[in-house]
């Protein structure tokens, strides 16, 4: 198997986990006080973004760094293009940020899950 593709089931449930939590406090912030305080934002991004940073350090692989850090400047854009267009609050388009680096963790463990359970035993199946 290659390792370079494959990640850790506790690495998904970590973000996962973060993911949730953090949607539960948004989601029950913006019901009750109809705004989702910065530092509930800013504080998934820097747990995202230092997560992306020692996972990259503990694996050798600048690449997983590199995608969470392209996943929240593309969170930031995509955001800010949703707050300009009056569709999003502020509060919002700032979560994306978090969201848009703990998409880029997931998209690499479901695409090395994706890889390893399905498509190899699909080829599997198909060469016997």
């Amino acid at each position: 198997m290659d390792t370079e593709l494959y990640t850790s089931s506790f690495e998904i449930f970590l973000v996962l986990i973060i993911t949730l939590f953090y949607f539960i406090i948004a989601s029950v912030e913006d019901l009750k006080k109809k705004e989702v305080y910065n530092y509930i934002n800013y504080s998934y991004v820097f747990i995202i973004f230092f997560l992306g940073f020692f996972l990259s350090i503990f694996s050798k692989d600048i690449l997983i760094f590199s995608k969470v850090v392209s996943g929240i400047i593309i969170g930031f854009f995509l955001g800010s293009l949703l707050f300009s267009m009056g569709l999003w609050g502020g509060g919002d388009a700032k979560f994306m940020m978090g969201f848009g680096g703990s998409f880029a963790l997931l998209s690499r463990s479901l695409h090395s899950f994706i890889l390893d359970k399905f498509w190899f035993q699909s080829l599997k199946i198909s060469l016997s």
